[in-house]
């Protein structure tokens, strides 16, 4: 705890309840090639890590078999996690609970633990959280939806990525405000690509949600910006959008769809 400027590098930290864990008030620490296995609490846990202004790095690193890959709590903000691969923990693969400005970039999640005995709940799960950037991350074979953003998880935006073959949806944003989810693409999942219910002001743009049994559904969101998406070859509607006023709908594709191109009710 307190510690500035640490250097955690190359190794496997396997086996404990943790197998890293930084504490209140670290900061412009950096963990980097760290194996973190079958830890039975968390393969590497932030908690409270930073100053208000300064946070944590985590980069080239396999967090892998753990209770859950990595948690972001105790009003953790301002860490960095980049080109990790995070893969098979039996929660969620990142949990990230209060806290802000986090930034997520360039990683790769799975959840098909070594044992095959065993399953996986979701991707990533943000409750609680504001203005996180989630980045050109790779989302594959969770057991729920690549990304959950909800709980009062306002004003974050996911950018980018590859999500496919997950349960239930490539992106759900649930009772959370102003987030953006931009350029992503979302393939073969379970149920939508996007699916937003009771998040106001929410934009999705020139995303690729083709490939599910339905594209984007909405319901009970205001201010809902749809603009720029395709949602082809949908097994249902492309777009399926109720229960909100103030929509924009504007230069979506929506060919070959089960059902409605856009269905509103």
């Amino acid at each position: 705890s307190g510690r500035r400027n640490v250097v955690i590098r190359n190794g496997t930290v396997q086996q404990f309840g943790y197998g890293v864990l930084l504490t209140a008030g670290t900061t412009h620490t950096t963990i980097d090639g760290v194996d973190m296995f079958r830890n039975a609490l968390a393969g590497l846990e932030l908690f409270d890590a930073d100053d208000g202004r300064n946070g944590n790095t985590v980069r080239n690193s396999r967090i892998a078999d753990n209770e859950v890959g990595v948690q972001l709590i105790g009003g953790t903000e301002h860490a960095v996690l980049e080109d990790n691969e995070i893969a098979g923990n039996l929660g969620e693969q990142l949990l990230i609970m209060g806290g802000a400005f986090n930034r997520v970039e360039g990683n790769t999640f799975h959840g098909i633990p070594s044992d095959p005995a065993l399953d996986s709940d979701g991707g990533l799960l943000l409750e609680g959280t504001t203005d996180n950037q989630l980045i050109d991350n790779t989302v594959r074979d969770t057991g729920d939806a690549a990304i959950i953003i909800a709980e009062g998880s306002h004003r974050n935006r996911v950018q980018g990525g590859f999500y496919y073959r997950n349960g239930d949806a490539g992106v759900i944003i649930d009772a959370s405000d102003r987030n953006e989810v931009v350029g992503a693409t979302a393939h073969q999942q379970s149920d939508g690509g996007i699916v937003v219910g009771e998040a106001h002001h929410t934009v999705l743009r020139d995303n690729d949600v083709r490939f599910n049994p339905a594209g984007v559904e909405a319901s009970n969101s205001n201010h809902l910006v749809l603009e720029g998406n395709d949602a082809s070859e949908s097994l249902q509607s492309g777009f399926e959008l109720s229960d909100g006023v103030g929509l924009r709908i504007v230069g979506n594709t929506a060919h070959r769809t089960g059902a409605s191109g856009i269905m509103l009710e």
